[in-house]
């Protein structure tokens, strides 16, 4: 089945802000002396600088480009010049069949994906027939690792208190990012995760402090409750495990029951630490009216195989989550493109908002963030900052770029909306909003995007 974008979704896909323009430059029929389309695909010939034109194709059944350019840039103006110019013009594009150079790389990509699966299924079968006393061995090898790091992570948080937080900024921080490196050798990656989060707090912004012994309390929270972890239920055992590091195998999420659903892609952003690169979807099931997320880890210069999840389009998928109390994590799997829209079940006030974040950290102090949706509430300037106002009057800071936020009052004109945010360590960030059949998200770097 085909996928269908908007022009704001593509423009979504550009590397940076300086390619937005270029793809636009590239979306005309004078730049392509061939136009073509198929069930699967698009191509077409760009004229370039060279005496040849550059070969260009976009994978229509699960967005994906490749371009005969030498540009870096990923993915190209060209690629997705094409891809506009046909969400612009359909018309222009010639109904083909796919010529062999065409074939061979859509082939290419479906055999790759088989071969991945193949290999996921030996994977499994080899799995089943592992001796389990050596899986116990292995498995209890690595937690002794784990508790003799957090013993020496301990040791090291108190020898900083003892110091005082103060000195963090100026002479301890480095300290901080050798022992995320330990607990790396410890084969603690989550707790190296958190020391990183540390490490790259801004010590000269305004509530440093504050930040910095909120994420150390958690820290030694964390190390606290994993000591006792044998006495504690299947949720926690497997919330405590994926907080250090321990990943939850695939197939033993999916093989628990999944959540059929229309999901709504609310939001998607990019995470680096270091080296690594994660792309994070947020979605809302309409009729479960449950929150998800899935990551997508990014390896450079090795394309994704997974289904490229759009802002504002909804899909009809199957969602298996991960172990763990209150987790929203989830693979996603049999998703497929609908043209249906909605607006999540939103609550009515902020003070209900507030009691559902407190409710949720109540019950899971190392959730990293909470999603949620507010109706009939005015997003309203203060100075260089913004507020969400209910219909009680009820005032909450918000966190968003200017332009963001006055793009958001430009098309509500100060009227109520409903809107999604995000709230991490306390900070509530606004993330789009619905508005008069509009659904309008935050910027990422360089444009918001509206959907309708």
């Amino acid at each position: 089945m085909s996928i269908r974008l908007t022009e704001d979704q593509i423009l979504q896909l550009a590397p940076d802000a300086a390619s937005v323009k270029a793809v636009q430059g590239q979306a005309k029929t004078s730049k392509w002396p061939l136009l073509r389309c198929g069930e699967r695909a698009l191509w077409g010939h760009c004229q370039g600088s060279g005496s040849s034109p550059y070969q260009t194709i976009v994978d229509l059944t699960n967005i994906a480009f490749k371009c005969s350019c030498p540009s870096h840039k990923f993915p190209c103006k060209h690629a997705l010049g094409l891809l506009l110019l046909y969400a612009r013009s359909e018309s222009a594009f010639a109904q083909e069949d796919e010529p062999e150079w065409v074939t061979s790389w859509i082939d290419k990509r479906a055999e790759t994906a088989e071969k991945k699966a193949q290999r996921e299924e030996r994977k499994k079968e080899g799995e089943k027939v592992k001796d389990p006393k050596q899986a116990e061995r292995r498995q209890a090898n690595r937690h002794a690792k784990i508790l003799a790091g957090m013993q020496e992570l301990e040791l090291w948080m108190k020898d900083l208190l003892r110091t005082g937080l103060m000195h963090v900024a100026s002479s301890q921080r480095g300290s901080i990012y050798e022992m995320a490196r330990r607990m790396v050798d410890a084969q603690a990656s989550g707790v190296a995760q958190r020391l990183y989060e540390i490490y790259e707090i801004d010590y000269n912004a305004e509530g440093w402090k504050e930040l910095l012994l909120d994420r150390l309390s958690r820290l030694y929270l964390l190390i606290s409750a994993y000591r006792r972890i044998e006495t504690l239920s299947e949720d926690w055992q497997g919330e405590l495990r994926t907080m250090v590091g321990i990943p939850q195998a695939q197939d033993e999420v999916l093989a628990g029951e999944g959540v059929e659903d229309d999901w709504l892609v609310l939001y998607t952003e990019e995470r680096s630490t270091g080296d690594n690169r994660t792309e994070v979807a947020h979605l809302y099931g309409l009729q479960s009216g449950r929150y998800a997320v899935r990551l997508t880890f990014i390896v450079p210069g090795r394309p994704s195989m997974e289904l490229s999840l759009m802002e504002g389009v909804v899909y009809r998928a199957k969602l298996f989550f991960y172990k763990g109390v209150l987790n929203s994590r989830a693979l996603v799997q049999d998703a497929t493109h609908t043209e249906k829209t909605f607006v999540p079940q939103s609550f009515g006030s902020i003070e209900e908002g507030m009691a559902y974040y407190r409710e949720r950290m109540g019950q899971n102090p190392f959730a990293q963030h909470t999603s949620l949706c507010l109706g009939e509430v005015r997003i309203c300037p203060e100075g260089e900052s913004f507020a969400l106002y209910d219909a009680r009057g009820r005032r909450q800071p918000v966190s968003i770029r200017r332009e963001d936020g006055l793009s958001f009052l430009t098309l509500t004109g100060g009227r109520p909306c409903n809107a999604f945010v995000i709230i991490s360590e306390g900070e509530w960030r606004l993330i789009s909003i619905w508005y008069d059949g509009h659904y309008r998200i935050t910027q990422h770097e360089y444009h918001t995007k509206e959907y309708e």
